[in-house]
């Protein structure tokens, strides 16, 4: 069964939410830039009309894009 988007969203803010909780963070990098920080210090701006969260920061909406592709290969 394939996920759509809201599914994905909902699952990635319960996670991000579970590391702020924690006061864990993590962050996604894509050849040593960051793309993606969930959890305690991130710190959205933009991001935070798109996700609806406190815990999810779009570093880079360019490498987040590249790391999806890059998943998929």
């Amino acid at each position: 069964m394939k996920r759509g988007l809201f599914d994905k969203l909902i699952t990635a803010k319960e996670f991000a939410q579970k590391l702020t909780d924690n006061g864990l963070t993590v962050s996604f990098l894509r050849r040593g830039k960051e793309a993606i920080s969930l959890g305690k210090e991130a710190k959205p701006s933009i991001s935070k009309l798109v996700t609806r969260s406190d815990d999810i920061q779009i570093d880079s909406v360019k490498e987040s894009a590249k790391l999806k592709r890059d998943m998929k290969t």
